[in-house]
């Protein structure tokens, strides 16, 4: 009897110690996968922001002044609730080059769905709200302006982001609707891995700890304080 329950208790110790071990080891497979979204989302929300960050800082580049007071600098400001659909305005669509320039290109960034859907947090509600996923298109010298189509497409953002919206704003910090009086530029990025993450236990899936990636920052134009002399 003595040595059947010693080997019971080898038996539950031994199952005890594997399914700890098999715990420990699917934490970790979780914090590793987590590490890859988190890098990926990361990384490809750098490489959008840069590139948006210097279009932002040099619009209004090469547009003469008369121009820059009547806010001819910017083109077009479309956006659908706290969504920007669509921004397009003058500059040197390549400030770095240093081929002769005759004049100001069109840049215009756009929203383009996907047609697929994040499942992400809300801080707000503590919960999780379900997200239409999209990519933003930037554009050089656009057949049409208004809804940016046509030109140039020269890059793009990653098809999962989640949140796309510029501020049109005073000197002061407020919002306007006025192109003339805009002296400073928000932005608002969010957007989820490429490879999945958000919550996917509703989908029976398993809960996944990485959810939006998130970019706020203001710029300021220097051109869009130019004036006539």
């Amino acid at each position: 009897m003595q040595v059947l329950l010693d080997n019971l208790a080898a038996v539950v110790i031994g199952s005890t110690v594997l399914l700890i071990i098999a715990f420990t080891q699917f934490r970790g497979q979780e914090a590793a996968i987590d590490g890859v979204q988190y890098y990926a989302a990361k990384s490809q929300m750098v490489d959008f922001v840069r590139q948006l960050q210097v279009d932002l800082h040099n619009v209004g580049a090469g547009v003469p002044n008369a121009d820059i007071e009547t806010g001819e600098a910017i083109v077009t400001y479309a956006t659908t609730g706290d969504t920007t659909e669509a921004f397009a305005f003058r500059t040197y669509a390549d400030s770095l080059s240093f081929a002769p320039k005759p004049g100001p290109d069109v840049v215009c960034y756009r929203r383009e769905l996907t047609g697929e859907t994040a499942y992400v947090r809300d801080p707000a509600a503590g919960g999780y709200e379900e997200k239409p996923t999209f990519r933003i298109v930037r554009r050089v010298n656009p057949t049409s302006p208004a809804d940016c189509t046509g030109g140039t497409e020269t890059s793009a953002s990653m098809a999962s982001l989640t949140e796309f919206h510029i501020d049109l704003r005073r000197d002061n910090g407020s919002t306007t609707p006025n192109y003339a009086e805009v002296r400073q530029l928000g932005v608002h990025v969010r957007g989820v891995s490429p490879l999945g993450g958000g919550e996917t236990e509703h989908l029976g899936g398993m809960k996944q700890h990485v959810d939006e990636t998130r970019f706020n920052g203001i710029v300021r134009p220097p051109n869009l304080t130019r004036y006539a002399p």
